[in-house]
């Protein structure tokens, strides 16, 4: 995710003439698009990184995932913010969704719209589950290792703790 890739500029080309400055194009691109920004997004001034998910077993077997600071969307499609492509057994969109609450700092597995079962350490999960440190979640074929960034150690908004 991000605003695209801008084009660099020929040889001997003014660079100012081609790029906009970065605080341009994010204005623009938020004023723009009509994008809803989310609270945690607007007052870090960028979309931070909380958690990863990493796929130990199945079809996407050594990927990783982002998980950012807000309900973040699950499926095969490329529109979802931890885009599954290769297991057929997960819903194109919506089939799940990964939340980080930065208020309690913590992190929840919620069902979606996929008519498959979703587990979370090999127990079915139907309504928001609280996660904690390397759980196991299972969307169709894929086993996925939980990892959050943000814990009892840091938090983009208090920084890191010493001595824990």
């Amino acid at each position: 995710m991000g605003f695209g890739a801008a084009q660099s500029p020929s040889q001997g080309e003014d660079i100012g003439a081609t790029v906009a400055p970065m605080s341009y194009r994010k204005q623009q691109s938020e004023s723009d698009t009509g994008k809803t920004v989310g609270v945690f997004q607007k007052r870090m001034s960028f979309e931070p990184v909380v958690g990863w998910l990493v796929c130990f077993e199945g079809p996407e077997k050594g990927k990783d995932y982002r998980i950012y600071g807000r309900n973040n969307t699950v499926g095969r499609s490329e529109k979802m913010d931890i885009c599954i492509k290769g297991d057929s057994t997960i819903s194109r969109e919506n089939h799940a969704r990964l939340a980080y609450d930065e208020k309690h700092n913590a992190f929840y597995l919620i069902p979606a719209e996929s008519t498959n079962t979703i587990y979370l350490n090999e127990e079915p999960v139907y309504v928001p589950t609280a996660l904690t440190a390397y759980d196991i979640i299972e969307f169709g074929d894929c086993k996925l290792l939980f990892v959050p960034f943000c814990n009892d150690k840091f938090t983009w908004q208090k920084g890191f703790k010493q001595g824990l």
